[in-house]
Formats: C-alpha cells, structure tokens, sequence
C-alpha cells in the first residue's frame, strides 16, 4: 500500500447553508420560501451544488429519506466541501469530516455547534475511492478537524482504508 500524504490546506469561500437544526425550526411558509429561493435557477455547479445540499436538508426535516439521499448524491458529484451558516465571526472554524449517507452516518455537529461561535465545514470524503483518494483534495483551512463518520456498512470502507487489515 502506498504511503498516504495529508492534504493541503486552502481557504474557500463557501455559500453558507442552513442547517437540520435550522431547516426544522422553519414555519410552513418559511420553508416555502427557502424551497423557492433554492429553486431559483442556479447558472454555476457551486450554486447547483449547494441547492441540492441544502434540498437534503430539507428533505432529512421532512422525513423523505429517499429524497434526501437522492439530492445529497447531486451535490456531492459536483462539490464536496458545504458549510452550515454560523454566527459572523466565528471563534472556531470546524472542519467536520463527512461521509455520503443520513444523519445516522455521521456526527450531527449542526445541531452541537448551533448558537455557537463556531463555524462549520463539512469535507465529504469519497467513501468509494482508495485510500489515497479519500481526501476531496485541498482541505478548507480550520483550527479543528473532526472525524464525523460512524460506523456503519455505509462507511466501513472509510476506516479500512485508513487501517488495512
């Protein structure tokens, strides 16, 4: 097995989004309303990218799993680095390490960090890639980073990677 390197850091400039925590506090029309505004055309793949991620969300609130699971996949092949809206100037930048699934596959760190002064990345790994494929390439720059992945038959191939047998 090839050695693995640790991937670079890099800042992004990321479109927040809301997250579950703030998605469930939503009236009927609030969420009507963030459905509209996310459906509004998005000519660029970043803009695409986190209108489905923030379709997720809503989906996850909603209940529809399937759905949700469905727009995660699209946003996901065009980007995989989103962060959950935060407090204006953060204290803590959270880089939460993430693996494709529902909100049992991971951490739930938005409903942790809310009302915090901590803001939150998330950086999907590629669950499917080999272990030097892994990383989404560079990651945002962060003063923490945290392993958000559970263990599950939809993440094994995480930790194995990490620590072949």
């Amino acid at each position: 097995m090839a050695a693995q390197t640790l991937p670079t850091l890099k800042s992004f400039d990321l479109e927040p989004l809301l997250g579950l925590p703030a998605v469930l506090r939503l009236t009927g029309a609030e969420l009507s309303a963030l459905v509209a505004t996310t459906h509004t055309n998005p000519q660029s793949g970043t803009d695409l990218a986190n209108a489905c991620m923030q379709m997720f969300y809503v989906f996850m609130a909603l209940g529809q799993d399937a759905a949700a699971l469905d727009m995660q996949g699209h946003a996901l092949k065009l980007q995989k680095f989103y962060r959950i809206a935060a407090a204006p100037n953060p204290r803590i930048h959270l880089l939460a390490l993430m693996a494709p699934g529902n909100m049992l596959d991971n951490t739930p760190l938005d409903f942790v960090v809310e009302g915090s002064s901590i803001s939150l990345t998330l950086a999907y790994l590629d669950v499917h890639a080999e272990a030097s494929g892994l990383f989404p390439g560079p990651l945002p720059e962060h003063d923490v980073l945290f392993v958000a992945i559970g263990e599950s038959e939809n993440t094994a191939h995480c930790y194995g990677a990490w620590h072949p047998a």
